[in-house]
């Protein structure tokens, strides 16, 4: 179920990063769960979901998570939703509609400081909501 080719982009890619403790999980075909060894304010793991696209190129996510987590255990989201879109933006990456961080059509060159880029936004919208609401 785990692409091969996609597996030694991704190994190439943890390289580079400073910090290399990450795991992936395949949950559909072409699809995967990014698990990596960091953790928020509230002391969750950061992990988005990684996409293969039919293009050639990926696509990351984190399907509301970070929304559900702000509205479960800190308070309401939409206090932040400007402020957190405006982080998301200095990351390349879009705070759509639905609330779903996305950057989408990433190229395999730029894939891995898109992934480095997304774990950062994902813990640094974390620590302004855990400063700013409640």
């Amino acid at each position: 179920m785990f692409n091969d080719s996609l597996l030694n982009i991704l190994q190439a890619s943890w390289k580079k990063w400073d910090n290399p403790s990450v795991s992936v999980k395949a949950v559909n075909p072409n699809e995967y769960i990014v698990f990596t060894d960091q953790t928020n304010d509230l002391n969750e793991g950061i992990y988005f979901y990684l996409k293969t696209n039919s293009d050639g190129t990926y696509s990351l996510s984190d399907r509301v998570l970070i929304v559900n987590s702000v509205n479960r255990e800190i308070g309401d989201f939409n206090a932040i939703k400007h402020e957190a879109a405006r982080i998301a933006a200095q990351y390349g990456i879009l705070l759509n509609n639905q609330g779903e961080f996305v950057n989408e059509e990433v190229g395999q060159l730029n894939l891995s400081s898109a992934m480095y880029n997304f774990e950062r936004m994902l813990y640094d919208v974390m620590d302004y909501a855990a400063r700013n609401v409640r």
